[in-house]
């Protein structure tokens, strides 16, 4: 199935990415171990595995092309003791996610590719709510990809 390629795929491309803002913004994966930094903005990379169709029918006796869509997340938690404007360090680190994923074109060992599309930001009020103290915005990336299957 080509969810463990895309997953692992998108995953290697924020980690290269990543690496130049990694120490001013730390980064988990998934659910994957994670030391949450007390007092200094962190990320998180999901990967949203979507709905997947038939986009083709395939000349007959060939396989039909199947597509795969997905989102890819990145939280972005900022304490809010650390700035006072937490919505502008979002921002900022949108800026940097958008650089790493938007418009790319991921190849994968199988011969297709996952297609990233554009990136957006949104605010998430559950942790405010909580009495966190963090404030939490929300990067998403669209992607998809095609296998013959």
């Amino acid at each position: 199935m080509g969810f463990a390629a895309s997953l692992k795929a998108i995953e290697e491309r924020f980690a290269a990415g990543w690496a130049s803002h990694a120490a001013t913004y730390p980064a988990a994966y998934g659910d994957a171990p994670f030391k949450v930094p007390a007092a200094s903005p962190w990320v998180r990379l999901t990967v949203a595995q979507g709905s997947a169709e038939q986009a083709e029918l395939g000349a007959f006796g060939t396989p039909a092309l199947i597509r795969y869509v997905g989102l890819v997340f990145v939280q972005v938690f900022v304490p809010q003791a650390s700035t006072t404007r937490p919505d502008r360090v979002a921002a900022e680190v949108a800026d940097l996610v958008a650089g790493v994923l938007q418009r790319r074109t991921l190849s994968l060992p199988s011969g297709g590719v996952v297609r990233l599309y554009e990136t957006t930001i949104g605010r998430s009020p559950l942790l405010d709510k909580a009495g966190s103290g963090l404030a939490q915005y929300l990067i998403q990336t669209p992607y998809d990809h095609d296998e013959v299957g």
